[in-house]
């Protein structure tokens, strides 16, 4: 068996532990998620193999463990310097990189450590949203992110208001909740500066009836919300993969997306999607608006049907393929 020891947390709907919830419910018993704090991490010395969620990577007693005999790392995202995780990550016995983008880091600077890649999978009960009937004409924007400086929010706020003065009207639903981002600008705490400044920007801009933070939401809470809205909006300044993304095109929103993660590879030159440089900047407003026009004055919202190999990943591939992975490097 294989367990994912992950940090206890009330942050329960971050992507790296949506990860690790739906590949150990995928896997038949074959891997296990346990949520425990430091203290609890001695009982864990002898057994099974042992993936620790990189969110421990700066705790002593994770490192300790991560030397033990078939124990690694499970590394969703990594911090700028390498030299804050480049010890640890070189002397446990493996690593499990979850996205390419992760694994070709480890790669270039570890290059004799043992890496696998294990992409998420879908959740093959996702299927293209049926249109549905426009009430109005007021074009419906939706951001699942959680509210910290990496997902653009901030920029994308002035970017959502260069717009508006230009002539498109909209109402900006956002989905999440504020969060750390050590893996973006160092630190440990939620930055309640960052979601001042941008609640600054939306009273700025009289934005009361504009936009909605709806809170964290379960994938079922998302997907009652998606049947209404005329566009995806995703406007991060950085991703290792984008798991927002699948979703998206697996319900067939149209997306206006920064260029990050997965979003060039799953998008390509699609024409209800629009791919922009991140971080979202006023150069590529005029792009932007006529993307939007297209959504605009319609009596049905529009769905795409898309294809794609990741869209055909389900979370029982992803585990079968992790825990075979393990077994032959043991």
């Amino acid at each position: 068996m294989i367990c994912i020891l992950e940090p206890k947390s009330d942050q329960a709907l971050t992507g790296s532990f949506l990860f690790n919830k739906e590949i150990a419910a995928a896997s038949h018993g074959k891997i296990e998620r346990i949520s425990l704090g430091k203290a609890d991490m001695e009982s864990f010395r002898e057994g099974d193999s042992l993936l620790l969620d990189s969110a421990w990577i700066y705790s002593v007693e994770a490192k300790l463990l991560s030397k033990s005999p078939q124990s690694g790392f499970l590394v969703h995202s990594l911090p700028e310097k390498a030299s804050e995780w480049k010890r640890p990550l070189s002397e446990c016995s493996v690593l499990v990189a979850t996205s390419a983008a992760v694994a070709k880091r480890l790669q270039t600077e570890i290059p004799d450590q043992k890496i696998i890649t294990c992409l998420p999978g879908n959740d093959m009960r996702l299927r293209s949203l049926n249109p549905q009937q426009r009430e109005h004409d007021l074009l419906r924007l939706i951001t699942v992110a959680n509210i910290i400086p990496r997902k653009g929010l901030r920029e994308a706020a002035q970017f959502l208001r260069a717009l508006q003065l230009d002539g498109i009207d909209f109402h900006w639903y956002i989905a999440g909740q504020p969060m750390a981002d050590r893996d973006f600008n160092g630190s440990n705490d939620i930055d309640d500066e960052y979601f001042d400044d941008l609640q600054s920007l939306i009273d700025e801009y009289e934005w009361e009836d504009d936009v909605s933070f709806v809170g964290p939401l379960t994938m079922e809470q998302q997907i009652r919300l998606y049947l209404g809205m005329d566009v995806a909006f995703f406007p991060s300044r950085e991703e290792d993969f984008g798991k927002v993304l699948l979703e998206t095109a697996q319900l067939g929103l149209p997306i206006l997306t920064s260029d990050v993660g997965i979003a060039r590879s799953l998008f390509g030159r699609e024409d209800h999607a629009l791919i922009l440089p991140a971080p979202l900047s006023q150069a590529s407003l005029g792009e932007a608006k006529a993307f939007l026009q297209q959504y605009q004055g319609l009596e049905r919202n529009i769905r795409q049907r898309r294809s794609h190999a990741l869209l055909n990943r389900s979370w029982t591939m992803a585990a079968d393929e992790l825990v075979k992975s393990m077994r032959t490097m043991n």
